[in-house]
C-alpha cells in the first residue's frame, strides 16, 4: 500500500515539475506523517483497551452491589 501511495506521489510531483530536493522534502513529510499516524493509532488502541478494562471493572462492581 505504501509503495502504491509513493508511486502516486512520485507521479504527482513529476506533473508539478518539482526539483529533486523538493521531491525529497515532500517524500520525507509524507513518510513522517504516516509514521506519526501509526503511532497515534497505537496510542489510541492502548487508551481504548484501558478504558474497556476500567468499564468492565465498573460493570462488575455494580453487578456485585
Amino acid at each position: 500500500m505504501i509503495n502504491s501511495m509513493l508511486d502516486d506521489l512520485d507521479e504527482a510531483m513529476l506533473d508539478l515539475g518539482l526539483t529533486s530536493s523538493q521531491e525529497d522534502l515532500v517524500r520525507s513529510i509524507v513518510i513522517e506523517g504516516r509514521e506519526r499516524s501509526k503511532r497515534a493509532f497505537k496510542r489510541a488502541d492502548v487508551i481504548y483497551d484501558k478504558f474497556d478494562e476500567v468499564r468492565t471493572e465498573l460493570d462488575n462492581a455494580l453487578d456485585n452491589k
